[in-house]
């Protein structure tokens, strides 16, 4: 009797540990540029080309991303939609910074925004392409924590699993 309860319980709690990952099925995406911007100059249009990937594999059509930019000293925002252009998810946003200086940028996609290297205006780029977590995408999705959860449901998991399988009493001896 006391083993079922202990095996209900075990089951239980990985159940409870296990929930919050069905929320995040299908829930992210990733954001990967086809190239970080080269040189920006300031009232020069500027074209943004990427792909929105689900689960970083799945091209999602149908959206209307938004690519924000915030003048880092002013606080100007420009904003501007990617509108689909190529293969499917694939789209292209184009904007006109008014400012010289440094510019923090997101692409809003799908569930939220994907954070992108600081474009310098008026001079050369900061960051190589090669250097770029953006130009992965993932680095985006593991910045957001969700893999400490993940990895939380699987060593619990595999705990839980643990004990299931123990087949042995402990046996504790009293010597006198």
């Amino acid at each position: 009797m006391r083993r079922r309860i202990g095996l209900a319980l075990i089951a239980a709690l990985a159940a409870a540990l296990l929930a919050p990952l069905a929320a995040l099925g299908g829930g992210w995406s990733v954001v990967v540029l086809d190239a970080l911007p080269g040189t920006v100059t300031p009232g020069e249009e500027l074209t943004i080309g990427f792909r929105v990937l689900q689960h970083g594999q799945i091209p999602m059509r149908g959206l209307a991303p938004q690519v924000v930019l915030t003048h880092a000293e002013s606080g100007a925002v420009v904003r501007a939609i990617g509108t689909k252009e190529g293969e499917t998810g694939h789209y292209v946003a184009r904007v006109t910074l008014p400012a010289a200086g440094t510019w923090q940028w997101h692409i809003d996609a799908f569930e939220g925004p994907h954070p992108m290297p600081p474009l310098a205006v008026g001079a050369a780029p900061a960051i190589s392409t090669a250097e770029s977590p953006a130009a992965s995408g993932i680095v985006t999705w593991l910045a957001e924590a969700r893999l400490p959860l993940v990895g939380l449901a699987v060593a619990s998991t595999l705990a839980a699993a643990g004990l299931l399988l123990r087949t042995r009493r402990l046996v504790v001896v009293r010597h006198a």
